[in-house]
């Protein structure tokens, strides 16, 4: 699939989303800059998102399928200071990150 379409799927599930909450909030601080925490992060990604391929939607052009062990174990970088969006491959499970440091999981409700 490419980036245009994984973008336009992704905007039409993400309006079908129950997000889920955690620690009584809908948004959990993962922290931004220097106080970025990488476990937490992994936790609430591994926590919703099954598999290990997953569709990384950051933009129109930019969106693509990858590796999820790679992204995590790159540096994390690659993970803080973006907005975008980690979807299982059949866009069933989400997990949104905004650049502030706070994330959000939840997942598609299909009989939207």
């Amino acid at each position: 699939m490419d980036s245009r379409n994984i973008f336009i799927l992704s905007n039409t599930y993400l309006r079908q989303v129950a997000w889920q909450r955690q620690d009584g909030e809908d948004w959990v601080y993962v922290g931004a800059g220097n106080d970025f925490d990488l476990l937490k992060a992994c936790e609430i990604i591994r926590s919703t998102v099954t598999g290990n391929k997953i569709f990384y939607v950051t933009s129109w052009h930019q969106s693509k399928v990858v590796i999820l062990d790679h992204l995590i174990s790159s540096p994390k970088s690659s993970l803080e200071g973006l907005d975008f969006l980690m979807w299982d491959l059949s866009f069933e499970a989400v997990v949104e990150f905004h650049h502030i440091g706070i994330a959000r999981k939840g997942f598609r409700n299909s009989s939207s």
